[in-house]
């Protein structure tokens, strides 16, 4: 009983040495257990004093006056005043007291690799954060608003690691929550922070993120737009911080270039900007068929003049807009009236967008049957069935014993309708007798009655 209260008295005594110690620094957690290379402050108390300083050596032990080698390791400071005390108590001293704390702890270790001025392995401190850790390395080698921070930590109870992000910019700030804590044995891994930019731009590349770089300063460490800015498609691809994966931001350039703070974003690291020049395409019927930059008011007669003009009769081009659809939706077609926009109607004349395709081709009909060429032919201003039968080269028998059809196919294609056509009444000139031809029509003469 009188042992079991020396030892409780002894605890006490311990615990107020250490608390009012302030030359030694203590570990965190009073189930502290001790480590190889830890250094230890034994002091007997009673009946005589007695105080050493010892390394616990690689093998677990400390060397004790009496004792011999005294096994610490993974016990408790309480455990190791325990087992002191009982082992003097056994042959040495009468009712001995004795005190164990941790002068330093140099078992209990944190690592920093990477963007600071010292990295290394270092002893846990009371209280080191994220913060305190990077300036026991010697502070951050590069600019610190750049720097990206993560924390490896072991995983409890399985194997691996934890990834712990570290906001630095909010840390900086002075922002207490984000100053993250350290355990022993975490591993703090400083990074420069970094952006890269894509596409149409003089220089791109990989370049370090400064300070409040905004999307205009990042194209200009990059040398600038390398096309027309107006034409300038711009995308911020941002890695997404609890998930794999990244989310994609659209920059209205042109929004940036007047100076507007909420299109002109302020980078963060690991950004990745895709510049990409805005196209439109033409096809068919036009002197220079290809791929053309959307240039700022590219209207419908704009893209034909920059692609070299419709090759043949404009009148007769039939042209098509095919506009992507939205987010998988199917293309729209938008049917071009060109006779309208060669008459300058604003209508007609639409603004092209971004991967626009003009589909143009030229209107045709045919003519086949009782004539002197039959064939192919490019539909006119006014063409009409004496027309088109002029152009085919007229008749190889006599008119008036010719029978004359329009096969006129329906609007989905799959069928035709027939027009009547009275030759006598169009050879007399009577009026409104002539039929007008439209594209896609045939034209079928025969000789007698059908």
């Amino acid at each position: 009983m009188l042992r079991r209260t020396i030892i409780i008295m002894s605890c006490a005594l311990m615990s107020w040495i250490v608390t009012n110690a302030g030359f030694c620094q203590q570990p965190d957690s009073a189930e502290y257990r001790v480590g190889v290379d830890d250094v230890l402050d034994i002091n007997v108390l009673k009946p005589e004093k007695l105080s050493v300083t010892v390394n616990v050596s690689p093998d677990g032990s400390i060397p004790m006056v009496y004792l011999g080698n005294v096994r610490v390791l993974g016990l408790t400071l309480s455990q190791i005043q325990e087992e002191i005390q009982s082992r003097l108590a056994d042959g040495y001293m009468n009712y001995p007291l004795v005190s164990v704390f941790v002068k330093e702890s140099r078992s209990r270790k944190f690592f920093v690799y990477g963007d600071v001025t010292r990295p290394g392995s270092y002893a846990m401190e009371h209280a080191t954060t994220v913060l305190k850790a990077i300036s026991i390395a010697g502070g951050f080698s590069k600019n610190s608003a750049s720097s990206k921070v993560k924390i490896l930590r072991l995983a409890q109870g399985e194997s691996g690691y934890r990834h712990i992000e570290v906001n630095m910019q909010a840390v900086m700030r002075g922002e207490t929550s984000a100053d993250v804590m350290l355990q022993a044995g975490d591993t703090l891994i400083v990074s420069e922070g970094n952006f890269s930019i894509y596409g149409d731009v003089a220089r791109p590349g990989v370049y370090p993120l400064e300070e409040n770089t905004t999307i205009l300063k990042a194209i200009s460490m990059a040398g600038g737009l390398s096309k027309s800015g107006a034409s300038t498609n711009i995308r911020v691809l941002r890695p997404r911080k609890d998930s794999n994966g990244t989310d994609t931001i659209t920059v209205d350039i042109q929004a940036v270039m007047q100076g507007s703070s909420e299109e002109n974003i302020l980078l963060e690291t690991m950004d990745t900007i895709v510049v990409s020049e805005e196209k439109f395409f033409v096809y068919g019927e036009v002197g220079k068929p290809g791929v053309y930059p959307l240039e700022e008011d590219t209207t419908v007669l704009k893209a034909i003049s920059m692609a070299g003009g419709l090759s043949k009769a404009g009148s007769s081009s039939s042209i098509k807009l095919l506009r992507p659809g939205k987010k998988g939706a199917p293309n729209e077609t938008i049917v071009i009236d060109i006779r309208a926009v060669l008459k300058g109607s604003p209508d007609a004349n639409i603004r092209m967008k971004a991967n626009d395709s003009l589909a143009i081709s030229e209107e045709k009909f045919f003519v086949y049957g009782e004539v002197n060429k039959p064939g192919i032919y490019p539909m006119e201003d006014n063409t009409t069935v004496l027309k088109a039968i002029s152009m085919a080269g007229g008749f190889t028998k006599f008119g008036s014993s010719s029978r004359v059809k329009i096969l006129r196919p329906s609007e989905n294609g799959r069928s035709y309708e027939t027009v009547k056509v009275n030759m006598k009444d169009i050879m007399d000139g009577l009026a409104g007798s002539d039929v007008a031809i439209k594209s896609g029509d045939t034209v079928v003469i025969s000789e007698g009655l059908f």
